[in-house]
């Protein structure tokens, strides 16, 4: 049969039609699909592979023998650009349409140089990311700021932890860059989403980023609850009482970041020990046992677990995960879990699941990848 033969030619466009129906199709559900054998179906894609046309993109669940591979068309695998990005600190992802990472880059940032001045950098280390791997551009893109996002905008909604941010056109920079679907989230919102993500079985979370400042992300049915204007969850600006009248970010005093943050932390172990060595001499002080560290990061970890308690009552999770460079002490995640368990009815914790993230510093680009890989467009 010649490759220009009109039967030959009609199974080709009726296989790729179903793959634009139907992604991640299989040989035998095609070959049911369009009522052929499945050995013509086989050869069919073979040709359509080698064209460039089909890839294999995974294996579908075995139903007792070898699984079968799965089937995507190529012109719907463009990649996705993912960044995580903290004040000081910004990592960076390029990942296949399945989410595989092709490649992770960590990179030290300045966000006080302002939008104008370390946007352009970055697109440009995501170009030379594209180019070392051999692709012309992202099907999509997903941007994570350390403050309160407009999702409505894809901007900075306060320039308080990201001063000369505020209204910056965060999502139209990199639409108009790549001529692609953009999302830009909160940075606690993502890590709780790709901390989500790497649980089964759950339907609910919520999760911690106690790093330098404090933040807090919702996901409801594997998708962020953002709330009326993007806030869902954010403890971090509650007064707690009894807390003092420390100065906040935010123009109140008293906030809950202001004494749990890691940020907070260093400067009450800097005053406590006439030292200047901060938070990461903090963390480490206490690991080694030394009392007066143990006792600030037990006190800091009970603050948080009460605050807390207020949204795991009203809000019944699944699951609570701590994150951030602080959940690496296990004083002050014990503390948080306690003051959960003490604070809370019995209902609301009988299942809950109350751990430190597992997905360490990784957290934030997965959510990132995962919410780029929401928005893009199928082919």
């Amino acid at each position: 049969m010649s490759i220009d033969d009109p039967a030959l030619l009609d199974i080709h466009r009726r296989l790729l039609d179903a793959l634009e129906r139907r992604p991640s199709s299989t040989r035998p559900a095609l070959a049911r699909d369009l009522g052929v054998s499945t050995s013509i179906v086989s050869l069919r894609i073979h040709e359509l592979i080698a064209a460039g046309l089909v890839v294999e993109s995974g294996s579908a669940p075995s139903t007792g023998g070898r699984p079968s591979r799965t089937l995507r068309l190529a012109s719907a695998l463009s990649p996705v650009l993912a960044a995580d990005l903290g004040t000081r600190h910004a990592r960076l992802a390029l990942a296949e349409d399945d989410g595989t990472i092709l490649d992770l880059v960590d990179l030290d940032i300045d966000t006080s140089s302002g939008p104008e001045v370390l946007l352009p950098s970055l697109a440009d280390r995501f170009d030379a990311m594209l180019t070392d791997h051999g692709r012309a551009s992202p099907g999509s893109v997903c941007i994570g700021l350390p403050g309160p996002i407009d999702p409505d905008r894809g901007s900075v909604d306060s320039g308080a932890r990201l001063p000369g941010w505020h209204g910056f056109p965060v999502e139209q920079f990199f639409a108009d860059r790549y001529r692609a679907p953009v999302a830009v989230e909160n940075d606690a919102d993502l890590l709780a989403l790709g901390e989500h993500l790497a649980h089964t079985g759950i339907r609910s979370s919520l999760s911690v980023k106690a790093g330098s400042a404090l933040g807090v992300g919702v996901v409801i049915g594997s998708r962020i609850h953002r709330g009326a204007t993007g806030s869902a969850g954010d403890i971090s600006h509650v007064r707690i009482t009894g807390t003092g009248d420390e100065p906040c970010s935010c123009g109140k005093t008293g906030c809950l970041d202001t004494v749990v943050s890691g940020r907070a932390l260093g400067r009450q172990w800097n005053r406590l020990t006439g030292g200047a060595a901060g938070t990461d001499d903090l963390i480490a002080s206490a690991i080694d046992g030394d009392a007066l560290a143990v006792r600030l990061l037990r006190t800091a970890g009970t603050r948080l677990g009460e605050a807390l308690c207020l949204v795991a009552g009203f809000f019944n999770p699944d699951a609570v995960f701590i994150g951030g460079r602080l959940s690496t002490v296990e004083v002050f995640l014990a503390s948080v879990r306690a003051a959960l368990y003490t604070g809370c009815h019995p209902l609301i914790t009988r299942r809950l699941i109350i751990e430190a993230a597992s997905t360490g510093e990784n957290g934030g680009v997965l959510g990132a990848i995962a919410r780029a890989r929401e928005i893009k467009p199928r082919a």
